[in-house]
Parts: structure tokens; C-alpha cells; sequence
């Protein structure tokens, strides 16, 4: 996801093309390298009649779409549900696992309650990753749509559609 960003930002040209300041460095990409980028790769430079492309065109990627992608942005999200699951699951158990202990020695009834307290605690903990990794992939898509837009916009103005 982030590779498919950077490779994609390196694949706009010019100064891009040697992109190395990965997924924190993208807002620092002002828009006049990506104008300059954009008028190398489709040779605007040597049309003639073509307008320039400027920076006012190419405004940047915003930080906000930058740290949609960041492991950072989710983690409180992380650790605040995992706590609060950790905390029902364990009052859970201690009320229930009382009652499964309470049967025949032997039984497994308190192994059993046990196990199935973890699986609810990682179906639940699962759902909040899902979440978090759907997230990171729609904050990759904006990206991804922000560079095609700058494409779309420098092809327009090369050929004057």
C-alpha cells in the first residue's frame, strides 16, 4: 500500500523520480516539484502553446491524508478498545468461570468458558483491526486519487481537453 505510494510519486518523474522521503515525507512535496514533474513527464515544456503547469494547480497532499496512514493515528483507538474488551472479558470470566467451576471436576466446563471468553475478545479485537486497516486503505486510496487528479490535470492541459 504505502510501496504502491511511493512508487507512484517516483513514476510522476523529474525530482520525483529519485523519491526517497517515504509516506512522512509527502507533504513536504510542494506544488511546484509536482508541477515541475508533470511538465517533464508529459513533455509540456516542448509544446507549443501549451500553458505551463504552476504550483497554485498541484496544492499538495494534505497531512491529514498522511496520517490517516500512520499506525500512530490508530493506536489510543487500539490500546482503548483492547482495554475496555480486556475488562469485560475478565468480569465475564470471573462471574462465569465461577459457575463452570462450580460443575464436575473434570468436566473441562471452566476450559471450555475460558476458551470461549478468548474467542469473543479476539472476534472483537479483530473487528477493530478490520476497521483500523480499512481506514488505512481508504487514507492510501485518497492519495492515490490526489496523484491521479495532478495526472489527469497536467494530461488535460497538454492537450488542451
Amino acid at each position: 500500500m504505502i510501496q504502491d505510494l511511493i512508487a507512484a510519486i517516483q513514476g510522476l518523474g523529474g525530482n520525483l523520480a529519485s523519491y526517497s522521503g517515504g509516506v512522512e515525507g509527502l507533504s513536504s512535496i510542494s506544488g511546484q516539484t509536482f508541477a515541475d514533474a508533470l511538465q517533464d513527464l508529459y513533455g509540456m515544456s516542448d509544446v507549443q502553446g501549451a500553458e505551463p503547469l504552476t504550483a497554485e494547480m498541484f496544492p499538495g497532499i494534505d497531512r491529514s491524508q498522511i496520517e490517516a496512514l500512520s499506525g500512530r493515528t490508530y493506536s489510543p483507538l487500539i490500546q482503548t478498545k483492547g482495554q475496555s474488551f480486556l475488562n469485560d472479558m475478565l468480569a465475564a470470566y470471573r462471574k462465569g468461570g465461577a459457575r463452570a467451576a462450580g460443575g464436575f471436576a473434570g468436566s473441562g466446563q471452566q476450559q471450555r468458558f475460558g476458551q470461549n471468553i478468548k474467542d469473543v475478545y479476539g472476534k472483537q479485537m479483530s473487528d477493530v483491526l478490520s476497521a483500523v486497516g480499512t481506514s488505512k486503505a481508504k487514507a492510501a486510496t485518497s492519495i492515490q486519487d490526489t496523484i491521479d487528479s495532478y495526472k489527469d490535470m497536467a494530461l488535460s492541459m497538454r492537450y488542451g481537453i
